[in-house]
């Protein structure tokens, strides 16, 4: 009896090291264009339509965020002063928009900008650590209360103004 089931049995594969080492080396390489083409889509993504999924998907939410600075400040926030909205530049057929918000930093001043220009001047320079949630009972809009990572000084910020 033992004779049968050691005839039924059938020899195990094996693995080369060769073939584990070359899938290895496959999954790694897929795993690197992965996350390469996660940070692209993070960094050309809505910020809007992101901060209203992590506030629907709360334990989705990064542990490590990124908050913008200028000039070594740093941007607490931004609204919209002035939406003048796409239009024509006669001569050349250009479509441009003219959008004028105001920059708020996180020592109180504030600055008036075209949107184009702060886009172009911010910076991603400043991580900072998740340590939790607080959602306004009247408006139910969400902030992050992070600690910076440079210098532990904790902060609350609007989910809509971190990446």
């Amino acid at each position: 009896m033992v004779e049968e089931k050691l005839k039924e049995e059938k020899p195990k594969e094996v693995v080369k090291e060769e073939e584990v080492k070359e899938t290895l080396k496959m999954l790694l390489g897929e795993i690197k264009e992965l996350k390469k083409d996660r940070d692209i889509l993070m960094q050309s993504a809505d910020k809007r339509a992101l901060a209203r999924y992590y506030s629907r998907h709360k334990e989705d939410l990064p542990p490590i965020v990124r908050l913008r600075t200028i000039r070594g400040k740093l941007i607490m926030g931004w609204k919209m002063i002035e939406d003048k909205g796409s239009y024509q530049i006669p001569g050349t057929g250009k479509w441009t928009e003219s959008q004028t918000i105001e920059v708020i930093y996180q020592d109180g001043t504030s600055e008036q900008m075209a949107e184009l220009e702060f886009e172009q001047r911010y910076e991603k320079s400043v991580k900072a650590k998740r340590i939790g949630v607080i959602t306004d009972d009247r408006t139910k809009q969400e902030a992050l209360k992070l600690a910076r990572l440079d210098n532990g000084e904790e902060i609350t910020i609007g989910v809509q103004f971190v990446n």
